[in-house]
């Protein structure tokens, strides 16, 4: 019997080992790189829309159109790698604490932020964390 290299081989049990461990091994590494990739296109899916509100909103801090879905944001904690949960949650706290520190309604029910200096960072912190992936 021959090898790939056409050298000739007397006990083909080792090469047929090694074979099946590759294929095993191979399987498995498939298998949880798909995984992840479909952890990251969720990931992405839901950080989309949010990224997106959270960039516009930085040219114009003053109205209340650039507020995060809470649920989004709670249902992306849950995707979120373990090592960074931790982080991401507490910028999503330092977000809605910010909100809630100028806001005011105006007579048509639409929130105004007066000071907006206060905003800008926990919304870098927060489009840190939503960087695609």
């Amino acid at each position: 019997m021959f090898d790939a290299f056409g050298i000739w081989v007397t006990q083909p049990g080792p090469a047929i080992l090694w074979t099946a461990l590759g294929f095993f091994a191979g399987t498995l590494v498939g298998h949880f790189l798909s995984i992840d990739r479909d952890r990251r296109k969720e990931f992405n899916e839901l950080a989309d829309p949010i990224r997106l509100r959270l960039r516009n909103a930085l040219t114009d801090l003053r109205f209340g159109a650039h507020r995060a879905d809470s649920e989004a944001l709670s249902a992306l904690i849950d995707i979120t790698p373990a090592h960074c949960r931790r982080r991401f949650s507490r910028a999503i706290a330092n977000y809605y604490e910010a909100l809630a520190m100028h806001i005011t309604i105006d007579s048509v029910g639409q929130p105004h932020y007066s000071q907006t200096d206060h905003l800008k960072q926990p919304i870098h912190q927060l489009l840190f964390h939503l960087k695609r992936r």
